[in-house]
């Protein structure tokens, strides 16, 4: 059970403050089997178009390290969630030291 690092985005409703906005990330983390590696606040954000009756939303960024199947936990739950508007978790590819230093040499 190989664990990699995630980036979760979630937009809740602009009624939700922001403690509760790091309450339903953290929350979602724990029960998937992972752990915040760090969280950014990115406050109330206008959006293009309605979403779900909601003109604005309020954004929360973390990068997160679990189990793969962690990750398709979570993707359930976002998907059935009534108060997550909106909502982003992607694989973030973790380069190794040794790539990085042959990089840098050229």
């Amino acid at each position: 059970m190989k664990k990699k690092i995630y980036e979760l985005t979630l937009v809740l409703p602009v009624a939700v403050a922001e403690a509760e906005v790091k309450k339903t990330g953290d929350e979602l983390i724990q029960k998937s089997k992972g752990k915040a590696v760090s969280y950014s606040f990115w406050g109330k954000k206008d959006f293009t178009y309605e979403i779900k009756k909601n003109l604005s939303g309020m954004y929360g960024f973390w990068e997160v390290d679990m189990p793969s199947e962690g990750a398709v936990s979570m993707n359930d739950k976002l998907r059935i969630n009534e108060g997550v508007l909106r909502y982003l978790l992607v694989s973030k590819i973790v380069k190794e030291e040794k790539e990085l230093k042959a990089k840098k040499a050229k």
